[in-house]
């Protein structure tokens, strides 16, 4: 005979997801590469231009960005299945920071004002976002289920 189990609806708001530990550093993580995504894209084109880049080729560093990431996306599901997620984020955190030293100029590391360092940093920062974005929303169900 078959049973059927009743199972308690949860009713899951903003008040549950912060109240976690580990899904509010997931969100922060997820907030941390949005962040990079939409104000350096900005920034750069007017940086670039000023730095004597050809301003007609702005756009293909913006879209590099978008090339590595879209790679890596594709790439990480068979190079990271066996890391844990919270060393991906470490991971990702320290390559944001990396990746800024690169925006120069770097005081701290003797990096001058020119545009290849940039053109450099921005697809490595498309590369960093992989390991934010895709292990992010797993990472939320696992905790949110644990708490639940």
């Amino acid at each position: 005979m078959k049973t059927k189990e009743k199972r308690q609806e949860v009713k899951i708001g903003w008040m549950t997801l912060f109240g976690n530990k580990e899904v509010a550093f997931a969100l922060m993580s997820c907030f941390l590469g949005t962040f990079n995504i939409v104000f350096w894209s900005a920034w750069i084109s007017t940086d670039l231009g000023a730095l004597g880049f050809p301003v007609d080729d702005v756009g293909y560093v913006i879209g590099s960005q978008s090339v590595v990431y879209l790679i890596g996306c594709l790439l990480l599901p068979y190079t990271c299945e066996s890391s844990p997620r919270r060393l991906q984020f470490t991971v990702a955190s320290f390559g944001f920071g990396v990746s800024m030293l690169f925006f120069g100029p770097s005081i701290m590391l003797d990096f001058p004002d020119i545009y290849w360092l940039i053109v450099f940093a921005f697809p490595l920062m498309g590369l960093f976002q992989v390991f934010v974005f895709i292990p992010i929303i797993p990472e939320m169900l696992e905790r949110l289920q644990v708490e639940l």
